[in-house]
């Protein structure tokens, strides 16, 4: 709460120094990465911030916040000024459908609450960076709404409030991930794997498939690089429904991995999200 309120107060003050005269038109650009606009279920997109410093005046108190769709998971972030990481910076994560249906707002800001210490000033002349990472839990077309930021100029004994807004929305396309159906229709078989439960999961999660004959199967479980992190089962199996719990017992870290099935030379992969 003490955290909701030192930043509600700081907005109060900015919007208050507007009225008293100071302008946003400014040398501060904030502008998106590119992005890729059609992924699959699979895949790990990448967003990225650039922000410019042109003024001869340094920035603090900066913050950017972003609309996500709902239906997106964030990994991890990572804040960068003048090519140097910033440790000490605040993520937030709002409510979903607070400000947009379907959107959920996240911010990152480079002080650190609720001192307003002025800790990390994007020095004049220069640039910061914010990226994240973020996978995908439905399909569909889904919606990025717009960009916020604001932060306060430094000129002597002067101190301006400056602040930005873009309301360009951005649309990415999220299909489901494919199977080989050429080796499904050679086979004649229907080899199914339901989406995991929960996904995202904290600590276990089950996985469930169906088998369409008995045989040999092999499940596996393997991280974003190609790594085998876990054998789920192995062995021979009737026909039918079968599910298999998984506890993270080694440990592994946040993040996007795959989970594997083989059975009866048919070869399916899903995905499953940690997040800690």
């Amino acid at each position: 709460m003490r955290l909701q309120m030192c930043w509600t107060c700081l907005l109060a003050i900015m919007i208050a120094q507007v009225a008293a005269g100071f302008s946003s038109d400014t040398l501060i650009i904030v502008s998106r990465g590119e992005m890729m606009d059609t992924v699959t279920l699979a895949d790990t997109l990448v967003m990225s911030f650039h922000i410019e410093n042109k003024e001869a005046a340094p920035l603090y108190g900066f913050f950017l916040s972003d609309q996500v769709p709902s239906a997106f998971t964030l990994l991890e972030s990572d804040v960068r000024i003048s090519g140097t990481g910033v440790g000490d910076y605040v993520y937030e994560r709002g409510y979903s459908d607070a400000i947009y249906q379907g959107n959920t707002p996240h911010r990152w800001a480079f002080e650190t609450p609720p001192d307003f210490r002025q800790t990390n000033p994007i020095p004049q002349q220069s640039f910061a960076d914010i990226e994240y990472r973020i996978v995908f839990s439905e399909a569909g077309e889904h919606v990025f709404r717009n960009f916020s930021w604001a932060g306060m100029l430094v000129r002597g004994s002067d101190t301006a409030c400056v602040f930005g807004y873009d309301d360009d929305s951005l649309k990415v396309i999220v299909s489901e991930v494919g199977v080989d159906e050429d080796s499904l229709a050679t086979q004649g078989l229907s080899l199914s794997l339901l989406p995991p439960c929960p996904n995202p999961f904290r600590e276990s999660a089950t996985i469930s498939y169906q088998l369409p004959e008995q045989g040999e199967v092999s499940l596996s479980l393997y991280d974003g690089t190609g790594r085998l992190v876990a054998r789920l089962f192995e062995g021979v199996q009737p026909e039918g429904h079968h599910s298999v719990h998984w506890e993270n017992d080694a440990d592994l870290p946040s993040g996007v991995y795959f989970v594997h099935l083989e059975a009866a030379e048919c070869v399916t992969t899903g995905k499953i999200v940690l997040v800690k």
